[in-house]
C-alpha cells in the first residue's frame, strides 16, 4: 500500500481508476519489486477496492475497471523475475554431513527429504 499512498494519497475513490493503478504498478517496476510481488500488490489493491465495494464506499464499476488491468507476464515486463531455482551440487551436501547430529532421527530425516532409500546416507555419514 506504500507505493499507492505514495502517489495517490490525496486522490479522491471516484477519480482512482486503471490509469492510476497502471502508474501505481510502474513506481513499483521502477523500484525494482519482483514481478510476482508487483504482482501480489496489485492484487491487495484491487482486493482493497473490492472490499470498498461490499460496505458501499466505491462504486462498483471502479473495481471491476481495477480487476480489468492486466498482470505483469513473465517475458513481457521490465520488472525482474527470481532467478530460476537449482538443486544445490551433491559436494556441497556431502560438506553439510559432519556437522549434522549423529543420531538415527537425523539419518531417517535426511534419508527422507533427500529422497535416498535404504542406508544410502547413513553409509555416507562420517564418524
Amino acid at each position: 500500500m506504500k507505493y499507492l499512498m505514495d502517489a495517490h494519497s490525496g486522490t479522491l475513490v471516484d477519480e482512482f481508476g486503471p490509469d492510476q493503478l497502471r502508474e501505481v504498478r510502474k513506481a513499483m517496476v521502477e523500484a525494482g519489486l519482483l514481478r510476482k510481488t508487483i504482482n501480489g500488490y496489485q492484487t491487495s489493491i484491487v482486493q482493497m477496492f473490492g472490499w470498498g465495494v461490499s460496505r458501499r464506499f466505491v462504486p462498483a464499476g471502479i473495481w471491476h475497471e481495477l480487476k480489468a488491468v492486466g498482470r505483469l507476464v513473465k517475458g513481457k515486463t521490465v520488472a525482474k523475475d527470481n532467478p530460476k531455482k537449482t538443486a544445490a551440487p551433491w559436494k556441497d551436501i556431502e560438506a553439510v554431513f559432519p556437522h549434522l547430529h549423529q543420531n538415527e532421527e537425523c539419518w531417517r530425516f535426511w534419508r527422507h527429504w533427500c529422497g535416498f532409500t535404504g542406508g544410502s546416507v547413513a553409509d555416507r555419514k562420517t564418524s
